[in-house]
């Protein structure tokens, strides 16, 4: 579905990735790992087209080059990221949160019908949004924003979601809670790439894991391999690690 060949970008002057290569195919979830600075956001963003590439190609598809697509061209696509820091409008209600991540339904066929089925979803993956929905979003807690932040990409239909630290700051109860619907996604057949700091949850979600560090790729292979703890130890910190 998606396949990245060397590529590299970067901020200025600075490269944050450096040629970094990367398969993954429909129905997969691929966990990228590292330390903080590592490169794991910026890959998100350029897949998402939040960053240009300086070199390299990325596809979708096997064939669609997606180097020229925009946000949301790429949103069109199928492509759609949840961010880091979950960035809801908190001056805004549950329901208008989810219909802003719907907008781009709007503009297909039947979108009015699949924006009222896309809020249905959401409120069956998440009861206590249908709670709140009336709701400002600043009044939920930080597990129940994260929640609003995955179920407001999920209203544009993505057959690609990407997740920047989905358990970032959460409970480990709400970080559970998290990763049991994106469990309940992954069985529905849509692809995932999760991008964590911390290894274990991921590990137990995904079928491959990469690791990056300082930009560039330091393993990759099956998620299961991953959990030695002495190759993340490695990976993260160097082959001089004590």
């Amino acid at each position: 579905m998606l396949e990245l060949d060397r590529v590299s970008t970067g901020y200025g002057r600075v490269r944050a990735l450096d040629t970094v290569s990367l398969t993954l195919g429909a129905g997969h979830t691929l966990a990228v790992l590292g330390p903080n600075g590592a490169g794991k956001s910026t890959l998100l963003k350029l897949v998402a087209g939040l960053q240009a590439p300086w070199s390299g190609t990325l596809k979708l598809d096997g064939s669609a080059d997606l180097s020229p697509l925009d946000v949301t061209a790429r949103v069109h696509r199928g492509i759609v990221l949840c961010p880091e820091g979950r960035r809801i409008f908190t001056t805004l209600s549950v329901e208008e949160n989810l219909c802003i991540g719907g907008t781009a339904l709007l503009a297909r066929p039947g979108g009015a019908q699949r924006m009222r089925e896309g809020l249905e979803r959401a409120y069956s993956l998440f009861p206590i949004l249908a709670e709140r929905r009336h709701g400002p979003g600043s009044a939920l807690s930080g597990g129940q924003q994260q929640m609003l932040a995955i179920a407001r990409a999920l209203m544009a239909e993505p057959r690609l979601l990407l997740l920047d630290e989905p358990s970032l700051g959460l409970s480990p109860v709400m970080a559970d809670e998290v990763y049991a619907t994106l469990a309940a996604l992954k069985a529905e057949g849509m692809t995932l790439i999760v991008v964590e700091e911390a290894a274990g949850r991921p590990l137990g979600l995904a079928d491959t894991a990469m690791i990056l560090r300082n930009g560039r790729t330091v393993w990759r292979g099956a998620a299961a391999a991953a959990r030695d703890p002495d190759l993340l130890q490695r990976a993260y910190l160097g082959d001089h690690a004590a």
